[in-house]
């Protein structure tokens, strides 16, 4: 749907053509498109068996990781958390984040209405409490460094 179309065309492919006009009714059908093609996708990618055995691997990694680090600190209570720990800690945290906004794209409101909504709230649950954790301790580390602000 073109509603005024100039001379002054941007692209060489018929199907992702933008048009220079006054009407931003175009630029939000094209920006929905674009939307509309990345969640076909990714949900391809959500999908999938891998996406979810992938997942829940990382999950089971986590578990193993916490043991460690939770064995590593009641064999040295220093009270230091070790770089590596901290780098896994954050690693995990912003995987866990971007399955649940990729699972959140994908299905939208089936996400809370699905068969599966339990889980998704209890996804939901956990990783927000892994943001909170990794904020609080972030914020504890700074106050702790002495780069307090106050």
């Amino acid at each position: 749907k073109v509603i005024a179309t100039s001379s002054r065309e941007v692209g060489r492919n018929d199907s992702m053509r933008f048009s220079c006009q006054s009407s931003q009714s175009l630029l939000s059908e094209t920006v929905f498109d674009c939307l509309k093609q990345w969640r076909r996708r990714l949900q391809s990618v959500v999908l999938s068996p891998r996406f979810d055995w992938g997942f829940g691997f990382l999950v089971f990694l986590q578990g193993l990781v916490i043991g460690v680090q939770t064995d590593h600190m009641a064999r040295e209570p220093t009270g230091d958390v070790p770089t590596a720990f901290r780098a896994m800690d954050i690693t995990f945290c912003l995987l866990f984040n971007a399955e649940l906004l990729m699972r959140l794209f994908v299905f939208h409101k089936f996400f809370f209405i699905g068969d599966d909504w339990r889980w998704n709230l209890f996804d939901i649950a956990m990783v927000a409490l892994q943001n909170v954790e990794e904020i609080t301790t972030a914020v504890a580390m700074h106050d702790r460094d002495g780069n307090d602000d106050g």
